[in-house]
């Protein structure tokens, strides 16, 4: 795990999979706080499988062990979200609506639910962007 240089906060984030042996393999993965924007979500996806999220005419893909930022700026208060698995053909495998947070920034987890071999989204945690400081 590399800790991105010049950043002034950066986010560690954990996960774990098993392997052929059924054994835990913990990952590790930074997030910079510089580059994750305001008003827009990082999904990290933590599932054992690539995925893809479609949000209106958004498309993007969410590879296994990868954070992906999503800008959420065409929408004013909420929007619907589809996750879908890509592999072997396209099929939902969650779907919401979501709200805008303006001045927040979002943290996205989407891992495996248990013994089920669907898709969950974890946890959601809002991170609170300071305001600018005044020019004097």
């Amino acid at each position: 795990m590399k800790i991105p240089a010049g950043q002034k906060l950066v986010y560690i984030v954990l996960s774990s999979e098993q392997d052929e042996k059924q054994q835990t393999r913990w990952l590790g993965n930074t997030l910079g706080a510089a580059d994750w924007k305001e008003s827009s979500l990082k999904l990290f996806n933590a599932s054992s499988e690539s995925l893809g999220i479609i949000a209106g005419k958004k498309r993007i893909q969410l590879p296994q062990g990868k954070a992906v930022d999503f800008h959420a700026g065409e929408w004013s208060q909420s929007f619907p979200v589809k996750i879908v698995r890509l592999q072997p053909e396209l099929k939902t495998v969650f779907s919401s609506t979501w709200r805008v947070s303006e001045g927040c920034r979002e943290l996205c987890f989407i891992g495996n639910a248990n013994g089920r071999g669907s898709i969950k989204i974890r946890s959601l945690l809002e991170l609170i962007v300071p305001p600018p400081s005044a020019s004097r």
